[in-house]
């Protein structure tokens, strides 16, 4: 079963999101030739496919929740 939530970002976005709710204070530096696992993304391929399950949770709620246990 594929699941995601109703919006959608760019990897290196949800990237800077997570290190700001952990209070990280790295860069993100957005390289479009950087590989995942070895696979050039672009901006389709790490979005759910037409048949996912679409919940109502959105990722800055889901990291307020995750950041405060």
């Amino acid at each position: 079963m594929e699941l995601a939530g109703p919006d959608r970002f760019a990897f290196d976005e949800i990237a800077r999101m997570l290190i700001a709710a952990n209070d990280d204070p790295r860069q993100v530096i957005t390289d479009d030739r950087a590989r995942y696992y070895g696979v050039e993304l672009n901006d389709d391929t790490l979005l759910p496919r037409n048949l996912a399950h679409i919940g109502p949770m959105r990722i800055v709620d889901w990291l307020n929740r995750s950041m405060a246990s």
